[in-house]
């Protein structure tokens, strides 16, 4: 059980570093581009979801769109 447990905690551990890496670079790729981003945009690339930000680094329009979000 308790490396049953374990294996998760890794996994999850994994899965969400893995997730700060990628709205980590989105952001400085918006920055290079853009310039300082807004506090609404950093909290936005923050709580994306993966599958958000993937989307999101195919777009050209990448700042309109998360800006349009809610």
């Amino acid at each position: 059980m308790l490396a049953e447990n374990t294996r998760s905690w890794i996994h999850q551990w994994r899965t969400e570093g893995r997730q700060e890496g990628e709205a980590m670079l989105l952001q400085r790729q918006l920055i290079r581009k853009f310039g300082p981003l807004s506090e609404s945009v950093q909290q936005r690339l923050k709580a994306a979801t993966p599958a958000e930000l993937e989307a999101w680094s195919f777009k050209q329009d990448v700042m309109f769109t998360i800006m349009a979000c809610p």
